[in-house]
């Protein structure tokens, strides 16, 4: 592997991305750097190495995609760069813009939606905001305004039940884009719903968060890392530490049929399927 940017050797010499060792150095957001993390598990209190010696910058309005096998410490990752997660070695910095005007500097999205049964859409999604202490009236209007950009504003006196999937997954990414944060985490956000939402709601991501804003996204779909993705990470096996990283050089705005109708899409796919040791091609003398 070149350890320049954790990029395999043998994605370079395809041609599958470009060189990234000098890569807007200067506009880093998050920086990783040595970081490690173990912790016990099991009723004999095993030791197990979720991270080993993670190194990962995230540059300012990317879109980057995390991926690898279950184990290999994606969410554990997510959650030391949080905060909500303590590690033994290694640092995580989040540069801040001065002229920021964002409530808090990171906010986490997760798979099971998180919202509260007992609180209306609109409750939910300005929970965040009360909990900072911003006054009602304030906190109402902000979050409207965040359910009208998810375009959910028409529900916001319902309850979570009343809601599909789809919809509650939106009003969790309204909740999270409701206190402005500089980088959006996700943790496999699309991964409990059907394939049809799913591809829609890949759409609407982009079209929320993939506008200058840092999103790390955790996915367990290749196809859907690169439809979103500027670049995507590929995680081994435990412990979890960095295997390679593609930059996916597809014009944007994107729509399904047109990236996966651009050349560079499948040749990413093969690629990043051979890095989680997967081979996708069929040998048509078999």
């Amino acid at each position: 592997m070149d350890r320049r940017d954790g990029i395999s050797a043998q994605a370079r010499a395809q041609g599958i991305i470009p060189d990234l060792s000098g890569k807007r150095s200067s506009n880093v957001k998050v920086s990783v750097a040595g970081l490690s993390k173990s912790y016990m598990k099991g009723s004999r209190g095993e030791r197990f190495e979720a991270l080993r010696n993670v190194n990962l910058d995230v540059y300012s309005g990317e879109f980057l995609s995390i991926i690898g096998p279950s184990g290999s410490g994606k969410t554990t990752l997510l959650k030391c760069i949080d905060g909500i997660a303590n590690y033994q070695a290694g640092t995580v910095t989040v540069t801040r813009d001065p002229s920021a005007t964002s409530l808090r500097d990171r906010a986490f999205v997760f798979q099971d939606f998180g919202l509260l049964p007992w609180r209306t859409i609109l409750a939910n999604v300005a929970l965040p905001l009360e909990l900072l202490g911003m006054h009602r009236k304030e906190r109402e209007e902000r979050a409207m305004s965040y359910l009208r950009l998810v375009g959910l504003e028409k529900t916001a006196k319902d309850h979570p039940h009343e809601l599909s999937g789809g919809m509650r997954q939106r009003v969790g990414l309204a909740r999270a884009l409701a206190v402005d944060p500089d980088v959006l985490l996700m943790d496999e956000p699309l991964g409990a719903l059907d394939e049809q939402t799913r591809e829609v709601m890949q759409a609407e991501i982009l079209r929320i968060c993939g506008t200058g804003r840092t999103v790390i996204f955790v996915t367990h779909s290749v196809d859907e890392a690169i439809f979103v993705s500027d670049r995507v990470v590929v995680m081994s096996n435990s412990p979890g530490h960095i295997k390679a990283i593609f930059t996916v050089d597809i014009p944007k705005p994107r729509t399904q049929l047109a990236t996966r109708a651009h050349p560079r899409f499948s040749e990413l796919r093969e690629a990043i399927w051979a890095e989680l040791g997967v081979t996708t091609t069929l040998n048509p003398h078999a």
